[in-house]
């Protein structure tokens, strides 16, 4: 009788070895990915991200520290939008910051006012009022049409 030896394919550990490397790799760089940092103008701080779960979830975890919160996305798909322009003033027309969204969520601390925030993407401009009077905060969500 005549005895086999069996050898284990030894290209599939290999493989396996291959892609775990892959992923450790990517998740070290998905680790070292900043997260968006509050920034200041004059009186405003404010943060702007929200791209990648990452982000979204950060942005998501902060959004109770700002009395202004802003969203942005596509009307028709609902995908998000970045490189909102931001204009934030007083009612009565005195600018107060001009800022760009780095992403879909764009959050403010102000202090407590009536304002104008007018938002401008790919050309097409929207406006709104909103009363940060006695501890207010408001929450709007932009949406603009595809191709605009």
């Amino acid at each position: 009788m005549m005895m086999r030896r069996i050898i284990p394919d030894l290209a599939p550990s290999a493989a396996r070895i291959v892609v775990a490397a892959a992923l450790a790799v990517s998740a070290v760089a998905a680790v070292s990915q900043p997260l968006p940092e509050r920034r200041h103008v004059g009186v405003v701080t404010y943060v702007s991200g929200g791209i990648g779960s990452d982000e979204a979830q950060y942005m998501q975890s902060i959004r109770q520290d700002f009395n202004l919160r802003l969203l942005f996305a596509n009307k028709t798909s609902g995908q998000y939008v970045a490189n909102v322009r931001v204009d934030i003033g007083s009612t009565s027309g005195a600018a107060l910051a001009s800022l760009v969204s780095d992403g879909p969520f764009f959050y403010a601390r102000l202090p407590e006012g009536a304002y104008r925030v007018r938002v401008t993407y790919e050309g097409a401009v929207q406006t709104a009022d909103v009363d940060l009077r006695q501890g207010r905060a408001a929450a709007l969500q932009f949406y603009w049409p595809e191709g605009e």
